[in-house]
């Protein structure tokens, strides 16, 4: 790498002339062969590429850049390894958690506080994309201003002191998230640009369909195809290709509750798509559309919805083979057969299977996923443990990290996702989200929730996200400080901030001198002399009270 950024400045320092031809084209052989020298390290040869290194370079220009995003995304996979390692984890609290040992840029946490144009909402990823990327470059140009503090600070002491003096390590990685890509392709890599420009060593691509995302607690998800994702994530990577960012990406699914997907171009998703059996029905999306033409009112359109999905029994088209089957008097032993080709080749694609159906009985065979289509025209989908399983497999070659979002924090589901994972892919790294969109407090035991992170990491969950953890513990102690002012006034303010702040020896407690005072008073003590009596620090600071 060091080779081709001296190629580089050497190329911008020729004269004109020299650069046009043989210039120009050993610059393009020594990117080309540094690039691949990187991609057959360890930390490279294990993601999947659709694309060569000439690809990459030929997109680069003649003056590549670097990025801090670059370290601090190989400070991330070293611990990672570390972790892995180990059997233990990472925690990742939000941005406002104390000494986290990385940080998470939340989308919800951004929706809901943060956007770019202030305006607030939940979280449906209709912010403009740089919100989140705005707030990571805000945190790292954080960190890196504690970071020069400490800095400056040690500077000042003896090798002595500096031995006995606790070193922090302000500069944590960031891990962001980046939704569902915020648009098509271009806009995925616009967005991978930002974070890479941003400072962020992380961040996730989740597999909802963006228009539709919600927070991957709620309800009503629409998934896309499993290809569709993909293309996402070698989008992400082919534009920190390009800059040569060494960010890590993080694919998640969202399917494990999903009901809907966006199509059916990909075979990898059949098994899981659901239709009816039924050839009298009429499609369910022409249906209301005829209804809304002719004036019917909403109230009546959403009733007639609610009692078809409600009567009309939807089945995957396994299952509608089967009943076939046995209807039409199959031997359990053809029966037998049709399950076992479907389990041994699962992206069979649903003609496949209708073919083979028609195969084992002559009788016509009929399935559809079209007619219990929604008006949006999305598809029903059955998504579950098994379909969250196949989506990270067929996820992983192009990721270093993989997370799923479930319904409950469930230990037996975490180890059945991590099981067959780990055995394809045993160097990807797991990740959990411990969200507080979960009653944690009523779905299980005190000494269970003692013990289920590090449950978590024997696993191989090993980074492991409290997403919401800095905006509930403020919002908490705002309410529980309120409350108290109201008749205690500052013995309130004592004993819920100030004193357990000198007892945790939190540097917050010296505010002004946490916010870097004393940095900027050398600062100004270097540029000018002459100026004790406007020193910040001087004896009139309030800061010398503590």
């Amino acid at each position: 790498m060091e080779s081709a950024k001296k190629s580089a400045a050497e190329f911008q320092l020729l004269r004109l002339e020299e650069r046009i031809g043989n210039g120009e084209h050993q610059l393009l052989t020594a990117q080309l062969d540094e690039l691949k020298r990187r991609w057959a390290t360890p930390r490279w040869n294990t993601i999947k590429r659709s694309y060569t290194a000439y690809d990459v370079v030929t997109k680069r220009g003649s003056l590549p850049s670097t990025y801090d995003s670059s370290i601090m995304g190989q400070k991330l996979f070293n611990l990672i390894k570390k972790h892995q390692a180990a059997g233990s984890a990472i925690t990742t609290y939000d941005t406002a958690g104390r000494k986290p040992r990385s940080a998470y840029v939340s989308g919800w946490t951004c929706s809901s506080l943060a956007t770019t144009t202030n305006e607030v909402s939940p979280d449906l990823a209709d912010y403009p994309y740089n919100t989140v990327p705005d707030q990571v470059e805000r945190i790292w140009k954080a960190e890196k201003h504690h970071d020069r503090k400490q800095w400056d600070a040690r500077s000042k002491l003896s090798l002595e002191d500096k031995m006995k003096t606790p070193y922090k390590d302000y500069l944590m990685p960031i891990v962001a998230d980046g939704d569902a890509g915020h648009g098509g392709l271009t806009t995925v890599m616009k967005l991978a640009k930002l974070f890479a420009e941003s400072g962020a060593a992380a961040f996730h691509i989740e597999d909802q369909l963006q228009g539709a995302k919600k927070c991957g607690h709620l309800a009503g998800k629409v998934v896309v195809s499993t290809s569709e994702q993909i293309d996402r994530l070698v989008a992400a990577r082919f534009q920190l290709d390009v800059m040569n960012a060494e960010l890590l990406l993080m694919a998640r699914t969202d399917s494990f509750g999903a009901r809907l997907i966006n199509s059916t171009v990909d075979v990898r998703d059949h098994e899981f798509i659901l239709g009816v059996t039924d050839a009298s029905l009429s499609p369910l999306a022409e249906d209301l559309s005829t209804m809304e033409a002719d004036g019917v009112a909403k109230a009546t359109i959403d009733a007639f919805e609610s009692s078809w999905l409600e009567t009309v029994r939807l089945v995957t088209i396994d299952e509608a083979a089967v009943e076939h089957l046995t209807r039409h008097g199959a031997s359990q032993q053809d029966i037998d057969a049709y399950v076992s080709e479907v389990q041994t080749s699962p992206n069979t694609s649903m003609t496949a299977r209708r073919q083979l159906v028609q195969k084992l009985v002559n009788q016509p065979f009929y399935f559809s996923c079209e007619v219990p289509r929604t008006r949006e025209g999305f598809y029903r989908f059955r998504g579950s443990l098994e379909t969250v399983t196949k989506r990270l497999l067929a996820f992983a070659p192009y990721a270093e990290l993989l997370a799923a979002e479930t319904s409950t924090p469930d230990l037996a589901v975490a180890r059945q996702l991590a099981h067959p994972i780990k055995q394809a892919y045993p160097d990807r790294g797991l990740v959990y989200n411990l969200s507080p969109s979960f009653n944690w407090d009523g779905v299980m035991s005190l000494e269970k929730l003692k013990d289920f992170t590090t449950d978590l990491a024997q696993c191989g969950y090993v980074l492991q996200i409290v997403a919401l953890g800095g905006f509930h513990s403020t919002a908490r102690m705002i309410a529980e400080l309120s409350n108290r002012f109201k008749d205690e006034g500052m013995l309130a303010y004592v004993e819920l901030i100030q004193r357990p702040e000198r007892q945790l020896k939190a540097d917050i407690l010296t505010h002004q001198k946490w916010s870097g005072i004393e940095y900027y008073q050398g600062i100004l003590d270097s540029i000018r002399s002459g100026n004790s009596s406007m020193k910040m620090t001087g004896a009139d600071s309030t800061e010398h009270q503590f």
